[in-house]
Parts: C-alpha cells; sequence; structure tokens
C-alpha cells in the first residue's frame, strides 16, 4: 500500500475514533469536532515533515500550544503515542524561551505575538495556526473552514525558509501560496 493511501487510511481511522457521537448542541459539537480534526491533522503533519538532522532532534516530539483550549484538550488525549518513533509531548508555552523545544508550534491569538517577534528563530519548526493572515506573516502552514471540513493552506517560502521537507503527495491535498 502507498504511503499516500496508508495516510488517508490512518486519517480517517483516527477521524472515526475521535469523532464519537456527542450530546450538545451543533455549534459546540461542530467545534470540538473540529479541534479534533486540527489535533489528528497536526499528527498527520507530522509523520509526512522531514526535519533537518532528524536523528539528533530530542528523545520526544513536542507540539507546543499556548493556551489550555479544546486543542490542547484534544492533543493531550493522544500525548504520550509515538510520533516519528518518539513519544508525544504536548507543551503549553508562555514565552519565546521555550520555543527551542518545539517540533510544531500551533499558533493561536495569545502566541502571536511571541511569534511574529521571533519568526526568524522558528527554525526547523513547523508552524500551524488558524489564524487570518497566518500565511502571510511567514507561517509555513493554515488551517481554515471549508463548509463542515478543515482544509489546509500552505506558503512554500515559509516552508523553504524552515528547512523542514513536506512530502509532495501531502503537498497536492493543500492549497499553496506565495
Amino acid at each position: 500500500m502507498t504511503r499516500f493511501f496508508r495516510f488517508l487510511q490512518i486519517l480517517f481511522i483516527t477521524c472515526c475514533l475521535f469523532l464519537p457521537p456527542q450530546t450538545v448542541c451543533a455549534d459546540e459539537q461542530m467545534s470540538a469536532s473540529m479541534d479534533k480534526i486540527k489535533a489528528a491533522y497536526l499528527i498527520h503533519l507530522s509523520e509526512f515533515t522531514t526535519w533537518p538532522d532528524e536523528k539528533s532532534r530530542p528523545p520526544v516530539f513536542s507540539i507546543c500550544i499556548s493556551t489550555d483550549s479544546d486543542l490542547k484538550q484534544a492533543l493531550e488525549e493522544i500525548e504520550g503515542r509515538l510520533v516519528k518513533n518518539k513519544p508525544l509531548k504536548i507543551q503549553q508555552i508562555a514565552s519565546a524561551n521555550q520555543l527551542n523545544t518545539c517540533d510544531i508550534l500551533y499558533v493561536d491569538t495569545i502566541s502571536k505575538k511571541i511569534f511574529e517577534q521571533n519568526i526568524a528563530k522558528l527554525e526547523p519548526i513547523l508552524t500551524v495556526s488558524s489564524e487570518a493572515n497566518f500565511l502571510e506573516e511567514g507561517g509555513v502552514i493554515q488551517y481554515y473552514p471549508d463548509k463542515d471540513k478543515v482544509k489546509m493552506r500552505v506558503n512554500l517560502k515559509a516552508l523553504t525558509k524552515s528547512k523542514l521537507v513536506i512530502s509532495s503527495k501531502l503537498l497536492r491535498l493543500m492549497d499553496s501560496s506565495f
């Protein structure tokens, strides 16, 4: 089975596991589902991304996020699972000093200022966000809603600058800019 179809199969299974029926109102259910999808996407992005000097990286795979949000809770549900043969660690960041331990940085409204002030230092960190204008500000991947789906855009210039490599098969599934 090709790696691409394996990715789709894993994504489907992950979504089925992460999206149990809920008895909350439709907006809350949609929001919770979107956060779980975003969390699953972060994990799968890591599987199709290569970091420079991967073997010399820390013994854990860290996803950093600044707020105690539904996305952080969705990520904490899978903390400890193996990602790139390393245990997954979810880190809540409060300052730029913590960025050097991140493999992926999810930028939200609170961490946006840290991101903007330290963008030149964010190599090799995969930056991901749902914030408007994130790609124009130098971010690598932006989530955006499309009806009841979460889609992704990629800033190819920022990707190149970050020294990360994302699988061409995955890149074909994303909208690209710049």
